[in-house]
């Protein structure tokens, strides 16, 4: 019961921020259904990917991922490894999915499918974070880290449209400059999350970086 109460409740939480992106496709709104299954297998694949890989850095580094302090040279090792692999994988997963998608037959339809796939990395990430710490957890990654992993995909994807719509340029080159971007960020939010841990700061970083994410989004 416990766990179908979590599932419902990232479920919910995933469904609130899918309907603040689907109403900036608005000339032609995606298919429901289609963009329901770039979230789920964006997201899982992501997540699976990326995970993966974190923990076999992890356990080769001996640098653990957790709640707990680390030293500002574990941080930054850290912060700095994830957020680049969790926005490559992110990245490469999104044009593997959407390169040759039919429906991403207008510009914003990119963003709007790397978001998605970003939407997704945050509901899986969320389900695993909140079956070990509780809904209370889910409900300041609602607020924090979903509109980040959102806003960051926003960033490198509507690069993807400028490959598909533009100048036809190579995915890796055009998107390139993007995800350097985006992987930067991420890294920074990751760092004060594993160097102040429990403590008030990175709780207003992370609402400041949302904020940034956000305004990305409604720009891009």
């Amino acid at each position: 019961m416990h766990l179908l109460i979590i599932l419902l409740s990232v479920v919910v939480s995933g469904g609130i921020w899918l309907r603040f992106l689907y109403q900036y496709d608005r000339v032609e709104p995606e298919p429901i259904l289609v963009l329901l299954r770039i979230v789920v297998i964006g997201g899982l694949v992501s997540t699976f990917i990326a995970g993966t890989i974190n923990s076999l850095f992890s356990s080769l580094s001996g640098i653990p991922i957790s709640s707990e302090s680390l030293s500002f040279q574990k941080s930054f090792i850290l912060s700095t490894f994830v957020g680049f692999n969790e926005e490559i994988v992110k990245a490469v997963v999104t044009v593997w999915l959407v390169k040759n998608l039919k429906d991403l037959d207008e510009p914003i339809d990119a963003v709007i499918y790397a978001t998605a796939v970003g939407l997704g990395f945050s509901v899986f990430e969320n389900f695993q974070y909140t079956t070990e710490h509780g809904l209370f957890n889910l409900v300041l990654r609602s607020f924090t880290a979903m509109p980040l992993h959102i806003g960051l995909a926003a960033i490198w994807g509507y690069k993807i449209s400028e490959v598909k719509f533009l100048h036809g340029k190579d995915y890796v080159e055009s998107m390139k400059p993007a995800v350097i971007l985006a992987a930067g960020l991420h890294a920074l939010y990751d760092f004060f999350q594993f160097y102040i841990a429990n403590n008030i700061l990175p709780l207003i970083i992370s609402i400041t970086f949302s904020f940034f994410m956000i305004q990305i989004i409604r720009k891009k």
